[in-house]
């Protein structure tokens, strides 16, 4: 039997992966569902644009989580190594040439205690 702490427990972090899949959800999409294989009936403006939204989000996620590891004075290699990642991984994800993926994303979450909108904020 679970005690009230634990099942307190269970139901935040079942919330905050809820939150990280609904943030996550629109960074990962695809059209190409709608369109016949190979994405044609893209246009290079619509492509061209949906990258730039995406690269602008992984600046800010990146930015983020450099503010977030700062505030908590740790290194990119503390972090790496709570992550089971290099350091040259979490500083492709602080500048935003990478984005880290759902799991990764909930743990640094977690790790840092922090709230989806602090990802938002820099």
């Amino acid at each position: 039997m679970f005690s009230d702490i634990e099942i307190v427990i269970k139901i935040v972090i079942l919330s905050i992966e809820q939150q990280a899949r609904n943030f996550y959800k629109p960074l990962y999409r695809t059209d190409s569902l709608l369109l016949p294989r190979g994405r044609k009936g893209l246009t290079m403006e619509n492509e061209r644009t949906d990258r730039k939204e995406r690269k602008v989000t992984a600046q800010m996620i990146g930015a983020g989580i450099r503010r977030l590891r700062m505030e908590h004075r740790e290194t990119q290699e503390q972090l790496g190594d709570f992550l089971g990642y290099g350091a040259t991984t979490i500083a492709n994800y602080e500048s935003g040439y990478r984005l880290p993926d759902l799991e990764t994303f909930f743990e640094i979450v977690i790790h840092y205690k922090a709230e989806l909108e602090d990802f938002w904020t820099s």
